[in-house]
C-alpha cells in the first residue's frame, strides 16, 4: 500500500475518530485540494482518483468529528 492509500483507509476505518486532528486535517485537506486542482488542470495523465478519494474522506471526517464533538457519540440500538 502506498501512503495515500494508507491514509484513505484511516480515514474509512471505524473506532478511529480521534486518530486525525483537525489542524492535521485542515492542512491536508488544503494542500491536496490545491494538489489535485493543478493537477488535473494540467494536459499529462495524471491520476487523481486516489487525492480525489482522500480528499472527500479529510472532509467527511472533520464534519463527523465536529458533529461528534458537537453533540456526542450517537450508539444505533439493535433489534435481535
Amino acid at each position: 500500500m502506498t501512503l495515500g492509500e494508507q491514509a484513505v483507509y484511516h480515514l474509512f476505518s471505524k473506532h478511529t475518530h480521534k486518530q486525525f486532528s483537525y489542524s492535521s486535517m485542515a492542512t491536508m485537506l488544503v494542500v491536496y485540494f490545491v494538489m489535485a486542482c493543478w493537477a488535473a488542470g494540467t494536459s499529462i495523465a495524471s491520476g487523481v482518483v486516489v487525492p480525489m478519494l482522500l480528499i472527500g474522506g479529510i472532509y467527511g471526517r472533520m464534519v463527523g468529528c465536529l458533529l461528534v464533538d458537537q453533540f456526542g457519540i450517537q450508539v444505533q440500538k439493535t433489534f435481535n
